[in-house]
């Protein structure tokens, strides 16, 4: 009998615990309502709209994310986003919507997590496209082993923005937050606001006792970021506010940074080891999602699908062109054209690419495999393109010459002051 009575206190223990567990456990999604934006709602490219949600939850909330999105829901624009730990939580804020849209059909996301699920609600708006126009160039320039920043506004002349000393180490730009942003290898990321001509803000590395600082630098758009040698990944917002701050795999050197979707790609190699990697990382939380070794230098990488990245390498001295596959996190075979060591790249759209060589600058077809001399005996270090005018813009030496993409004809010419070392071209909101 008193064996039975402890079988029986034992199985009522253990149900209760199943049924303390079962209680605790957390099975209903958050509860996501959108206020604002109104369904359907139409805005203009580059406007701010008041984003409003509510959002509960039977146990906790432990994230909430503001997102906009194209039609088929892939991220686009600013990540606003919270960690509440609590079972309520209101999202009250401006959103940006980026500007260069096309017209069409987005939709804002609202995200919430728990303990265990997500939920996802949305909001459907029209964007309307809204023209820009080319405000000018930004070129870093070179002299005598001191760098320089200058721009150039439309039919006037190079104005100097910055000097920027001798141990340069990275440009980016964005012309959706009028921001220049430079690397110094010491220690320092400075950004500039193109529209004040003053300088912004400057952030330390603060690197490790005995290492160089800052490596790669970049921009997404949005935020500015600076790869650091001792292997971390640091983000600013255009205020100057720290956002990120991300190790790498395995003390890994950034050595260039692009971005794409919700991921940030890093070409990065070894502090010991020869081995170099293309690597992405989520843009939020810079968490490592995938890495592949790479079949050489990159000189350039463009995005050309939602998961797909044209890349221009050189591999011991014979350019290449590769397509990297997300989906399948590898190189599809290379592409057929470059018959020598690849100076720059530039992307019209995702089927025509530029490419310059020591005879030449390339025109490559992608939906046919179709490679063709654009302009003979030009050999650029630097080149972007101009969708506004249409026009393949170059850094050759001392020069910045634009060609209309099509034709090959020159369409300008002009003296920055410097060898070119980095291009941009600057538009308007």
């Amino acid at each position: 009998m008193q064996k039975k009575r402890k079988i029986f206190a034992f199985l009522s223990l253990l149900a209760l615990i199943v049924i303390h567990s079962c209680s605790s456990s957390d099975t209903s999604p958050p509860i996501v309502s959108i206020t604002d934006p109104s369904e359907n709602q139409i805005v203009d490219a580059g406007d701010t709209i008041p984003v409003r949600a509510q959002i509960t939850d039977d146990q906790k909330i432990t994230y909430w994310e503001v997102r906009l999105t194209d039609e088929n829901f892939a991220p686009l624009g600013e990540t606003f986003s919270a960690s509440p730990d609590s079972k309520t939580a209101n999202v009250n804020l401006l959103y940006p919507i980026p500007s260069g849209l096309e017209n069409g059909t987005y939709y804002i996301r609202v995200r919430a997590d728990d303990e265990e699920s997500t939920a996802n609600q949305y909001v459907k708006l029209n964007i309307n496209e809204v023209a820009q126009e080319r405000l000018g160039l930004i070129a870093i320039v070179e002299s005598v082993g001191n760098y320089q920043a200058k721009y150039w506004l439309n039919g006037g002349s190079w104005v100097l923005l910055a000097d920027l000393g001798t141990d340069f180490s990275g440009a980016g730009f964005s012309s959706a937050t009028d921001q220049l942003v430079t690397g110094n290898i010491a220690d320092l990321l400075s950004v500039y606001d193109l529209v004040s001509g003053q300088l912004a803000y400057t952030q330390n590395c603060i690197a490790a006792p005995g290492f160089p600082c800052i490596t790669a630098i970049g921009n997404d758009g949005q935020f500015n970021y600076m790869g650091m040698e001792e292997g971390r990944l640091r983000r600013y917002s255009a205020s100057g506010a720290l956002s990120l701050d991300a190790a790498l795999m395995e003390f890994r050197i950034p050595q260039s940074l692009y971005f794409q979707n919700d991921r940030i790609f890093i070409y990065e190699t070894q502090r010991a080891g020869s081995s170099s990697f293309w690597t992405s990382y989520n843009i939020n939380n810079g968490i490592s999602i995938q890495e592949v070794l790479l079949p050489g230098v990159p000189v350039a990488a463009f995005e050309q699908g939602p998961n797909t990245t044209m890349m221009f390498l050189n591999d011991q001295g014979v350019g290449s062109i590769r397509r990297y596959q997300f989906s399948t996190n590898g190189f599809e075979a290379a592409l057929p054209g470059p018959n020598g060591v690849i100076n720059s790249a530039a992307s019209k759209n995702a089927n025509t690419y530029f490419f310059s060589q020591p005879d030449g600058i390339y025109s490559l077809d992608y939906s046919t495999s179709n490679t063709l001399m654009f302009k003979a005996g030009v050999s650029p270090d630097v080149m972007v393109y101009d969708n506004i005018g249409d026009e393949l813009i170059v850094g050759e030496g001392v020069f910045i010459r634009a060609y209309d993409s099509g034709s090959g004809t020159l369409n300008y010419s002009t003296l920055p002051g410097g060898q070119v070392i980095k291009l941009f071209v600057w538009y308007s909101d």
